[in-house]
């Protein structure tokens, strides 16, 4: 599971938009330290990597959701996904994970409208 833990934390850092340097601030470890934790040349103990969830706003029940999204891509049968267009500086495999993450994503978020609408619909019936 944690085997893609280092793209896990691109992904969720280039959801917010922020650069390394400033994750690496905020969590109040050393840049050079999380660029490790990223390339997965390093596992980060519990305690930094609560210090970098915490700074990017990110719970450990989000970070699970996201290594799921993640293995279940890398491992598809189907072959990489298209490369998430807007994301030109982001790495192929980086680029193709985030595009499978955002249509996963989105496929749930779809649901979750649906049912909302059918409960509605429901009970207005």
């Amino acid at each position: 599971m944690l085997k893609n833990l280092g793209l896990a934390l691109i992904v969720l850092r280039g959801l917010r938009g922020w650069s390394q340097a400033a994750v690496a601030r905020e969590a109040r470890i050393g840049k050079s330290q999380l660029s490790k934790y990223e390339t997965g040349s390093e596992l980060p103990k519990l305690d930094s990597l609560a210090k970098v969830l915490t700074a990017l706003g990110v719970t450990l029940s989000d970070l699970a959701f996201v290594l799921e999204l993640l293995d279940r891509s890398v491992a598809s049968p189907q072959g990489p996904q298209p490369r998430f267009p807007g994301m030109p500086l982001l790495s192929e495999r980086v680029g193709d994970s985030f595009a499978v993450l955002l249509r996963e994503m989105m496929s749930l978020h779809t649901a979750l409208v649906e049912d909302r609408l059918r409960t509605e619909l429901e009970r207005l019936s």
